[in-house]
């Protein structure tokens, strides 16, 4: 697990970014980075991450042609991150 310092850093780069220009692995590790667990791949391309502190799922359709994910799917999963997460 990395340090909460580290983890809050790469949440807020993504933040400033305003979801626009975020790679999908940099978005899938800031996931993983929080606790959250590639639960399955559905449909070949949509990546399914759930967390134990957290009653639904966070989706991430694997893009095709661009290398960044849209920002619709990015909000989602900073909600998502949000909520659970404990920053002091």
């Amino acid at each position: 697990m990395t340090s909460p310092d580290r983890r809050r850093r790469k949440f807020d780069r993504i933040c400033q970014k305003r979801c626009k220009n975020v790679k999908f692995d940099e978005l899938c590790s800031l996931l993983e980075m929080h606790g959250w667990i590639l639960d399955r791949i559905a449909r070949g391309s949509h990546y399914i991450y759930v967390h134990p502190a957290y009653e639904g799922i966070v989706n991430i359709p694997k893009p095709h042609k661009d290398p960044d994910v849209k920002p619709v799917y990015c909000r989602h999963a900073l909600r998502a991150i949000e909520e659970v997460a404990e920053y002091e």
